[in-house]
């Protein structure tokens, strides 16, 4: 699904290219490079040309708005960094949202939740025969 930004953010970008002598729009457009361009069923392109597949995200924190309960903001968590992506300036803004969470949320499901599970069986009790010493109830220690 290819993302879009909003024609509100796009009038902004325009409307500031005279005003600032390009320095406001060139603003917004580095503010969007870690918005997303397109969702995939096995990555998120960022507006940078970024892929970050789905397993690598590692959190996603939201910003909901207090009065109507909508999504406002979404933070991102890989290992590169996190993107912040303003859901107001994105083209359908709440639907890119809930498709970002659903995917995120079948990436959780499809990976273990601890990667090291299952321990080899070598591994699940530690060998104390080597340092019984250590576990010896009845040894002294050097401090008494």
């Amino acid at each position: 699904m290819k993302v879009c930004l909003a024609p509100r953010y796009r009038l902004w970008m325009w409307l500031l290219l005279p005003i600032t002598l390009g320095i406001g729009t060139g603003l917004l457009w580095m503010l969007s490079l870690g918005w997303p361009r397109a969702i995939g069923a096995e990555t998120l392109t960022l507006r940078g040309r970024r892929g970050i597949r789905w397993g690598e995200i590692t959190a996603i924190k939201l910003r909901c708005d207090y009065m109507d309960g909508r999504i406002t903001r979404i933070d991102v968590h890989h290992p590169r960094g996190r993107s912040r992506i303003a859901v107001n300036a994105l083209l359908n803004g709440q639907v890119v949202a809930t498709i970002i969470l659903a995917s995120f949320k079948r990436a959780r499901r499809a990976r273990p939740a601890h990667p090291g599970f299952p321990f080899p069986a070598a591994s699940r009790h530690p060998d104390v025969s080597r340092n019984s010493a250590l576990f010896d109830p009845s040894a002294r220690s050097s401090a008494a």
